[in-house]
């Protein structure tokens, strides 16, 4: 969990996750949902949209797409998708963001 906590925004598949703990793929699975119960795939992107929700619902002069960035996402529409998704309402209408285009 603490090379995950550690590199949740950097773009890794799988295979390099397991790696960097010196895990197989299959046993990197298995004992991560062991102290998890999500798969790494989800832990990861629950990992960033708590953080994005943090950044944005902290600091509302902060531009939607700086903090898609920065929370790791590449692709806007998959960012707001899953932001929406988990929030129920889109990045840019976070509660105590103002008003500005995503």
């Amino acid at each position: 969990m603490e090379f995950m906590e550690d590199n949740w925004r950097n773009d890794l598949s799988l295979e390099e996750m397991a790696k960097h703990t010196g895990r197989s793929l299959s046993s990197f699975k298995r004992d991560f949902k062991k102290v998890c119960e999500l798969t790494p795939e989800r832990w990861v992107m629950k990992r960033r949209l708590e953080e994005a929700h943090a950044l944005l619902s902290e600091d509302s002069s902060r531009p939607v797409f700086e903090v898609m960035v920065d929370t790791g996402f590449k692709d806007m529409s998959t960012f707001s998708r899953a932001y929406k998704r988990e929030y129920g309402y889109p990045p840019s209408r976070t509660p105590g963001m103002h008003e500005s285009p995503e």
